[in-house]
Parts: C-alpha cells; structure tokens; sequence
C-alpha cells in the first residue's frame, strides 16, 4: 500500500496502534481497516463493516443509484 495516500488521520492511528510504516505498507486495505477499527473501539468489526458497505454498494449499482 502506498502509504502517502493514506489520509493523514488514518495514518496517525496505524502508527498509534504501534505498527511502523513498513508495516502499514506491507498491510491489505482490510487489514488497515481493521487496525484503525481496533484502534478506535470498533473491535473485531472490521470485516462485518467492509462486507455492510460492499453490500451497500451493490444495491446502490442494482438500482442505479451511485
């Protein structure tokens, strides 16, 4: 992952969880979702998150919406 398009918030709360950039570049964009989930109090739902938004996304795509 390209760490300087990371959003400069986001960023800061990879590396206040303790991860280095090199690990933050070596993460998936799931991963950094759920890092920066735990990191916030949203543990463990990183993963039901990303599946309600893609779930989100393909209903506004069947609709024509988006």
């Amino acid at each position: 992952m390209d760490i300087k398009k990371i959003p400069d918030d986001v960023l800061e709360d990879l590396q206040k969880r303790g991860h280095s950039d090199k690990e933050i570049s070596a993460m998936t964009p799931e991963e950094a979702f759920g890092e920066y989930c735990m990191w916030n109090g949203l543990i463990g739902y990183g993963p039901s998150l990303i599946r309600a938004l893609d779930r989100l996304r393909a209903a506004a795509k069947v609709t024509g919406a988006a």
